[in-house]
C-alpha cells in the first residue's frame, strides 16, 4: 500500500536466513482485516509502500541453526506480532508487548497493537489501556472498531491549547483526558505570563502551581516531570487553593486552538513520526 486507495502487487526478493534464530516460512493464507482498512482509508502518500495483512498459515521451509522446536516441513499459525520468547515480558506470557519483537511488515499498525492489549487486558494481565495524541477523530474510530475503548488518551494540553471539546467529546466515550506538555515546555513565557503571573500572586503560589491547579479544576490528569526535589514538592502543594470561575474564565481567553509543537496530521510529521522505534 502507497497511499489511500493506492494498493500494488509486487515481487519481493526471497527471503534468507539471517540469524541463527530465523526461520523461513512460506505463506499458503493470509487475510486483509480491519486494521489495513483504516490506513486504506486515510494513509499519507509514500514512496516507499509497506506491506498488507499480517496474520497468515504457512509452511517451514528453512530455520537457523539454533532454532530447536521447529523443521523444514512444519505447518504454522502467526498472529500480528512476533517475539523472541526471552524477554522479561515474554516470560510472563506477555508476548505482544516483547521487547524485541514486532509486527510483520509494519510496526505502525495502531489496530494491530490494540487488538494485542486488547487480548492481554480480556485476559486480565494487565489492568487498563491507553492511547496517546489521538484526535477526535481517530478516537472514535479507535472506540467504535474494537471491543475495548481506551481508559486514558494523553494529549498536549495547556494554557494556549486547552482542548476542551476534545476533553468533552472524551468524557462522552468514557475516556479520561491527561495532559503532556502541561507547562508547554515554557513556550509563550508561560513562567513569566502577565495573566498567569497575576492570578499565582493572588494567591501567594507560582505560575506551575497555577497551571496545575486549573488543569485538576478541569478533571485533566496531570503528572508533571521534574527530577529536582524542590520542584517535586512544589507540584504537589496545589491541593489548599480554588481558582475563581473569573480566573478560569481569564486563563480561557488565552487558548489559540493549536498545537506549540507539531501538527500530527501533517502528512511529513507522520511520516517522521512512523519512523521512530522505541528501541531507538
Amino acid at each position: 500500500m502507497y497511499g489511500a486507495g493506492d494498493v500494488r502487487v509486487e515481487h519481493r526478493p526471497d527471503p534468507k536466513i539471517e540469524q541463527p534464530t530465523d526461520a523461513i516460512v512460506r505463506v499458503v493464507l493470509s487475510c486483509v482485516c480491519g486494521s489495513d482498512l483504516w490506513p486504506y482509508a486515510s494513509m499519507p502518500a509514500t514512496g516507499t509502500g509497506r506491506p498488507m495483512g499480517h496474520e497468515f498459515l504457512g509452511v517451514v521451509e528453512e530455520t537457523g541453526s539454533d532454532v530447536a522446536t521447529l523443521r523444514a516441513g512444519d505447518v504454522v499459525v502467526t498472529p500480528f506480532t512476533y517475539c523472541d520468547n526471552t524477554c522479561d515480558f515474554c516470560l510472563k506470557g506477555l508476548h505482544s508487548s516483547c521487547r524485541h519483537g514486532g509486527r510483520y511488515g509494519l510496526d505502525g499498525d495502531v489496530y494491530g497493537q490494540w487488538r494485542a492489549m486488547q487480548e492481554l487486558y480480556g485476559q486480565g494481565r494487565i489492568k487498563a489501556i491507553g492511547v496517546s495524541n489521538f484526535y477526535p477523530d481517530r478516537l472514535i474510530d479507535l472506540i467504535d472498531h474494537n471491543e475495548v475503548a481506551p481508559a486514558v488518551n494523553q494529549i498536549e494540553t495547556h494554557p494556549f491549547f486547552q482542548r476542551t471539546a476534545d476533553q468533552q467529546l472524551m468524557g462522552e466515550r468514557g475516556v479520561q483526558i491527561e495532559s503532556w506538555g502541561p507547562f508547554a515546555e515554557g513556550r509563550n513565557n508561560l513562567f513569566t505570563h502577565p495573566l498567569l503571573s497575576e492570578i499565582a500572586d493572588a494567591h501567594g503560589k507560582s505560575v506551575p502551581q497555577v497551571v496545575l491547579r486549573w488543569l485538576i479544576q478541569r478533571g485533566v490528569v496531570v503528572i508533571p516531570k521534574s527530577v529536582r526535589p524542590d520542584r517535586m514538592a512544589q507540584n504537589i502543594d496545589v491541593f489548599d487553593f480554588e481558582l475563581t470561575d473569573d480566573e478560569t474564565a481569564r486563563i480561557a481567553t488565552l487558548d489559540t486552538g493549536h498545537s506549540l509543537f507539531f501538527d500530527h496530521r501533517d502528512p511529513a510529521m507522520v511520516g517522521q513520526l512512523g519512523q521512530v522505534r522505541v528501541s531507538d
